[in-house]
């Protein structure tokens, strides 16, 4: 997946450095020990086309080629010919994020442990 920013193509980079950048700013700590929630996060954040999360994870993954700034994120959504174009790239970043092997695994043990959650709220006995 790529973006184009100030007419120059970068290759926007889902790896270990795009994880390891999103749980620095997102995590939680229990008994002691901090879990990065970085991934998560932002996916949840960007299944409403959230722009702020759009800029956070752009951001994340340009790290070590680009910094991307507010400025240049609102240069590049003015770029977009459309709307359709803008919802169309949400839905190509969210695909990447679910296949791609260093956040592919922890999306899918998210939507694995919201659907444990589901289940377990809908046994529980509703009170009267």
């Amino acid at each position: 997946m790529k973006i184009t920013l100030n007419q120059k193509e970068y290759k926007l980079n889902f790896g270990v450095g795009f994880v390891i950048a999103l749980d620095k700013q997102y995590n939680t700590e229990l008994l002691d020990i901090e879990f990065g929630t970085g991934v998560n996060t932002m996916y949840m954040r960007l299944q409403s086309d959230n722009p702020s999360a759009l800029y956070e994870v752009l951001k994340a993954a340009l790290v070590g080629q680009y910094d991307l700034t507010e400025t240049d994120f609102d240069a590049w959504v003015d770029s977009l010919e459309s709307d359709e174009a803008y919802t169309s790239f949400f839905k190509e970043l969210l695909t990447n994020l679910e296949t791609r092997r260093q956040t592919g695994r922890l999306i899918a043990n998210y939507k694995k442990v919201l659907n444990d959650l589901e289940k377990n709220q809908a046994k529980k006995p509703t009170s009267k």
